[in-house]
């Protein structure tokens, strides 16, 4: 007679592969695979969905830096003529009270020249 394969491989744990049990294991095996595929490939899908999100943010990020930083050179902009209105202001005020002082110092000298 012919050797049961538990008993030929001297393992308990051996079942003949016609053994009903053996094929719903390897049925339950099976789908267990499938369902670790699926979810393995369900998380490269998600880490690429992260990675894409990711670099959308530092994207965006990125574009409100740059905004900023170009309303800030466009305020400096806008102070610099400001300020260079003032000072032109400033100089023709200074320019003015010259002429002033000067027509003043003119006028003193003259009444100074006709006195003597």
């Amino acid at each position: 007679t012919q050797q049961n394969p538990a008993q030929q491989f001297g393992s308990p744990g051996y079942a003949a592969a016609s053994d009903p049990n053996v094929h719903l294991l390897n049925e339950s095996l099976r789908q267990q695979r499938e369902a670790l595929d699926r979810a393995q490939r369900r998380r490269a899908e998600l880490e690429l969905q992260v990675q894409l999100m990711n670099e959308q943010l530092r994207e965006r990020k990125e574009e409100a830096r740059t905004r900023q930083l170009l309303d800030a050179v466009k305020n400096l902009q806008q102070a610099s003529t400001a300020a260079s209105h003032v000072q032109n202001k400033l100089a023709s005020g200074v320019s003015e009270r010259h002429r002033n002082a000067n027509q003043e110092d003119s006028g003193v000298i003259k009444q100074l020249q006709e006195q003597n």
